[in-house]
Formats: C-alpha cells, structure tokens, sequence
C-alpha cells in the first residue's frame, strides 16, 4: 500500500511541474523569458532628463511646494525605456519616474536638472519607482553641491 501512495504522490508532483510554466525556456510568442516570481527581477533600462517635479509643478501650476526649505523631488522624465528583454516600451515614455532611496540613487538627488541619464533597475509594475542598480550619463554633466535647478542656489 505504501508503494501505491508513493506513486501517486510522485505522478502528482510530475504532473504539476509539467503544467506550470518553465522559467528557463522560452514562452510561447515571446523571446525571452519573464521570471517575474516574488522577490525576483530582471533589469529594465530608462532613459531620461532629470527634473525637480516641485519646481515643476509650482512653476506650471502654482503649487505650494519650497525646496529651499524641503529639498527637491527629483524624477526622471523618460524618453525611451526598455525592458530585460530588450523591448522598447512607448506606453512608458513621458512617465515620471520615481526612485527609491538606497546608495544606488543617491546621485540622482542632486543631479543637475536637465541631465539625461539611463537608470538601469526593477521597475515596479503597481508603481512609476525604480529601484536603482546603475546609472549613465547621457548628456549634460554633474554637479556636486549647489541646487538642482537654473537660478537658484536651493539645497536638494
């Protein structure tokens, strides 16, 4: 009886594993493969112009924001994002993009407004956040104290 009970435990466990979808082929229609499991990432590429979103938004709307006393909000307004596959996104370009704070994006913070970077990370899905890995200047420069943006001397 024991016997029995064995094998019908290992044709289960054999018949779930067919079912469930390989992570180390390719999926069907797709390129390459996503191993998008809890606690997992593959690395998306966004490529942008750094820019303090309460400056802009006092600036466009009159918001009640002053970053001389709170310190900028810096983003990433994107202009071309790929994803691990290689796959350019446009439903992503023009989003703002938030970093979360760790060593990686520390730069970031006080970045020069107007200069383009390509941020490499996890883009979360739920949220415009990258959890930042490496970052590239693209074109403009750094800078290592002062403010962010043009005509003012503002911490960040």
């Amino acid at each position: 009886m024991k016997l029995s009970k064995l094998a019908v435990i290992i044709a289960l466990g054999l018949s779930l594993m067919v079912s469930l979808p390989s992570f180390a082929g390719e999926e069907e229609g797709h390129a390459c493969v996503h191993a998008c499991q809890p606690g997992k990432f593959e690395m998306t590429h966004a490529t942008g112009v750094i820019y303090c979103v309460n400056c802009a938004l006092k600036a466009e709307s009159g918001a009640d924001v002053d970053c001389a006393v709170t310190g900028h909000k810096m983003a990433l307004k994107t202009t071309k994002v790929v994803d691990f596959c290689g796959e350019e996104k446009a439903d992503k370009v023009g989003m703002t993009l938030f970093f979360l704070d760790n060593d990686a994006s520390k730069p970031l913070m006080k970045a020069v407004v107007g200069t383009e970077y390509t941020i490499s990370g996890r883009l979360f899905e739920n949220l415009p956040i990258m959890q930042v890995e490496e970052i590239t200047i693209v074109a403009g420069h750094e800078k290592e104290e002062g403010g962010c943006c043009p005509d003012e001397g503002e911490k960040n």
